[in-house]
């Protein structure tokens, strides 16, 4: 052994990382050495150590083995070769992929400086999109013949089926980016006066694909072949004259007359080009959202804070994850500061005690102490909640956020996909209800509950308010289907609310009334007046607009996608929120999460689960990421906020109480996907609530005597293998349907609820593949399955998570002669087997269910 001392030359300073992370151990005298700068040895506090000139340090080798390793020439830090521009620019972007190719870089936990931090945000959002930006260039640049067909419904005259075949050279040219390009389903086809590429202004129409053509009727004379692409369009509305809805299609009633014009006259076919969407308008939303977080760059909010400069730099350290030691202890010119700062702290329950007690009436009674003294000490107003699925995550986050609302203001509330925001902000809708209600009841003072709002594509709002006032029956959903940003439902959505504000007698607002033309939508809202009537003397656009926009400036809590929050009229109200919440925020990337929280460290609050699904990245699954990879930051944008936040030391709220699932039926996910995390079942896991779950398993037993019960007091999923059963794969699209797979789960179904009596509207289907889903709802038209009709409609995994059903029937669709496709996925397959409340049956086929141990943690249960 030896000892080693190390001298500081001039001018050079110790790197620290870490410092400043959050720290709490009050019964420990670390607390006091961390977080009061208490002396640790004599008078010398932690500062002191690290500010130390000269280090010593014991090594447990020889002084020659030392000296010839201490003395060899080490490599600089490694950094990005991307420079340190890093604003948007599609030029310098192609430059640089073709300077800097290589593998995929591992994930960064931590970046050393704002720049490394810059560079792997933008290029793991630009990397994921440049190769399909220049295919579906290259795409739409190429001319394609088209006939047209009329639909099957004579109402709609203003929709038809393309038939486009597709050349041997295009389907080759094409062949590696098109199961991306169609992915979506939805895209624009270009409408050309003649073969000339110099048409500057084709018509351009809403299509979408149709897959599995052949099993529409009025394409049985059209002879639908292999290459053969299939959309159905739809042509603009009159006042949409820049796309032309007036261009002349040519339609055939069969594909005998088609082919036959077509070898008299080429141009009786239409000239025709395919655009789908190249995501360059989302790729640089979210590279400006980065570009935020350099050192020179602007406040993002207007009413920025005396502090705000401070606040940015804390915000770029807690992005950059090596903690605040420069901050807290070194001033701009390295000076120390021996009594270090502390981070700021932001207190989510600043409220009169009466609203507090009814606010923690939401958490379980064990988790209220912990819950409360977590959430009203959060330093830099950052909380982290985590959990496997069904312990309450969105309970809690919501229960947080009208916390936030109540003591902070407006709160922006997000989710990365519609469907959880969706649930996001009915959960919030419900609580603030019930909270308020449990409030109303005990203090004279009374509480309104928080306006929250679901906040759609604006431009959808007036259609939809408008189409509920022709047919208030239409339903919740009411928007176009003819776009993928559409998801438009009527639920607390700003057309909700102001169907709610004219039926009622007690107006949301004096100066509505105050104008004849609300006077004449509360005619048209209550009835008093019909359609017809109403049509005679309409109000104008603009002023039902002008109400629809009220109602988003007076919620408390908005709700929407991160697109969204930068969009007007959203854009807006974002800039006067106090803070943001964030749901599965383990599925949300880092630029999203800029986007909406903004560069001036506003409070936020995220909660999710890192073992569900991960962040979208096009490219996580490159064929040759070893050599030349196609995004060399892929491993990067699949790493959430949450999980980085995580590695990087961060304090995480964690529930440890399944709630939702029946004894038993989280034990396969905890024993092969969460065995590190330790729970308890709650009381609503006893099977006394579980009665349609219990229902199942004797329905089970009954029908397959050999299937072995489940264990005393417990329930277990149950897989049934189906034997024998295709696969088919559209050739032209490659979506995956099972058919015999799918009859045998409805057929099950059906029969179950024949048997027992189950309500229907209890049970739920779920497919990794939206063929399948299109499937299952054209199978569920049959007058065989009738008792299902009240079941929703079935979902993919990717929209179902945030979603559950007391049961649910998970078909994989996969067979052993194609593969298990998307289920070898544990992120999608975790979000699989962890719908359900009381049953769950898995229908596929057994041998390609997953890894061995996996497969074996079925095979004693399937009948």
């Amino acid at each position: 052994m030896c000892r080693l001392d190390v001298y500081l030359k001039e001018g050079t300073y110790v790197t620290v990382k870490g410092f400043g992370i959050p720290f709490y151990h009050l019964d420990h005298p670390s607390d006091g050495w961390i977080n009061h700068n208490e002396p640790i040895v004599g008078d010398m506090t932690l500062v002191d150590i690290i500010e130390q000139r000269k280090f010593s340090f014991v090594v447990a080798s020889g002084d020659r083995v030392l000296e010839k390793y201490w003395s060899q020439e080490l490599p600089g830090p490694f950094r990005y070769p991307y420079g340190e521009d890093h604003s948007w620019s599609l030029e310098r972007y192609n430059e640089q992929l073709f300077t800097h190719r290589g593998p995929q870089f591992v994930a960064a936990l931590t970046f050393d400086n704002d720049n490394e931090h810059l560079a792997a945000m933008t290029q793991s959002q630009v990397q994921d999109i440049m190769w399909l930006y220049k295919e579906v260039q290259q795409v739409a640049e190429t001319r394609l013949r088209a006939y047209f067909v009329k639909v099957e419904d004579n109402s709609l005259v203003n929709e038809f089926y393309a038939v486009v075949p597709l050349k041997d050279n295009f389907i080759q040219r094409f062949r590696e980016i098109w199961p991306q390009l169609i992915k979506d389903e939805f895209l624009q086809i270009k409408l050309f006066d003649s073969d000339d590429n110099g048409d500057e202004k084709p018509a351009s129409w809403d299509a979408k694909i149709m897959e599995y053509p052949r099993g529409l009727a009025i394409m049985a004379r059209h002879q639908i072949r292999d290459n053969d692409l299939i959309l159905r369009v739809r042509r603009p509305r009159p006042f949409d004259s820049q796309r032309r809805p007036d261009f002349e299609v040519h339609v055939f009633n069969s594909r005998a007359t088609a082919n036959a014009a077509l070898r008299e006259d080429h141009n009786r076919w239409n000239s025709v080009s395919l655009k789908f969407d190249d995501q360059i308008k989302e790729c640089k939303r979210k590279v400006d959202a980065v570009c935020m977080f350099h050192p020179q760059a602007q406040p993002s909010t207007a009413e920025a804070p005396q502090d705000v400069r401070f606040k940015m730099a804390l915000h770029r350290a807690l992005l950059r994850g090596n903690g605040f030691y420069h901050l807290l202890v070194r001033d701009e010119s390295c000076e120390i500061n021996h009594a270090p700062r502390s981070l700021p702290v932001v207190n989510y329950l600043d409220i009169d005690d009466g609203f507090i007690t009814a606010l923690l009436l939401e958490v379980l009674p064990e988790d209220r102490t912990r819950f409360y003294n977590y959430m009203a000490k959060r330093p830099l107003g950052l909380g982290c909640i985590s959990a496997g699925p069904g312990f309450g995550k969105t309970t809690a986050i919501s229960v947080a956020t009208i916390g936030m609302a109540a003591t902070l203001g407006k709160i922006y509330a997000l989710a990365p996909t519609h469907v959880a925001t969706d649930t996001f902000a009915d959960r919030l809708n419900r609580i603030t209800q019930r909270v308020t209600d449990r409030y109303n009841k005990c203090n004279l003072i009374r509480r309104r509950r928080a306006l929250v709002v679901r906040g759609y594509k604006f431009r959808d709002e007036y259609d939809a308010f408008i189409g509920l006032l022709r047919n208030p029956r239409s339903g919740s959903t009411t928007a176009t289907k003819w776009r993928a940003d559409s998801n438009y439902k009527l639920n607390l959505s700003p057309s909700f609310w102001l169907l709610m504000v004219l039926r009622s007698s007690a107006q949301m607002q004096r100066d509505m009334d105050a104008r004849p033309e609300f006077a004449r939508l509360c005619d048209a809202a209550t009835g008093r007046i019909s359609w017809q009537e109403y049509q005679r003397e309409t109000v104008q656009k603009g002023f039902i607009t002008g109400m629809l926009l009220h109602i988003v400036e007076q919620a408390d809590i908005l709700c929407t996608t991160p697109s969204l929050s930068c969009d007007l009229p959203y854009r807006t109200w974002k800039g006067r929120a106090k803070g943001i919440a964030v749901d599965e925020a383990g599925n949300i990337s880092r630029p999203d999460l800029y986007s909406a929280w903004g560069n001036t460290l506003l409070p936020c609050l995220l909660s999710g689960d890192e073992k569900q699904l991960r962040p979208h990245v096009t490219t996580a699954y490159d064929p040759d990421p070893a050599n030349i990879a196609i995004n060399r930051f892929a491993q990067d944008g699949l790493v959430s906020p949450l999980e980085f936040f995580t590695a990087s030391g961060w304090p995480i709220y964690r529930l440890c109480v399944q709630l939702r699932m029946a004894r038993g039926l989280f034990d396969t996910c905890h024993r092969e996907l969460y065995s590190d995390l330790p729970f308890t079942y709650g009381i609503g896991s006893n099977l006394s609530l579980h009665n349609i779950g219990v229902q199942l398993e004797t329905y089970m037993t009954r029908r397959f005597p050999s299937l072995t019960p489940s264990s005393v007091g417990t329930l277990s999923e149950v897989f049934v293998h189906c034997k024998g059963t295709t696969c088919e794969i559209d050739l032209m699209t490659g979506a995956k349907k099972n058919p015999d797979q799918v009859d045998n789960a409805l057929d099950f179904l059906s029969d179950f609820v024949r048997t027992t009596g189950a309500d229907a509207s209890r049970l739920a289907i779920i497919t990794p593949y939206r063929a399948n889903v299109k499937l299952i709802a054209g199978r569920r038209k049959a007058a065989r399955y009738a008792l299902l009709s009240a079941m929703r409609p079935a979902e993919t995994v990717d929209s179902s998570q945030s979603c559950e059903a007391d049961i649910v029937v998970a078909i994989l669709g996969t067979t052993e002669a194609v593969g298990p496709g998307f289920t070898t996925d544990e992120h999608r397959f975790n979000v699989m087997l962890s719908r359900q409340k009381s049953g769950l049956l898995i229908f596929g086929d057994i041998n390609v269910l997953g890894p061995p141990t996996l497969s074996a943690s079925f095979s004693d249960s399937a009948p």
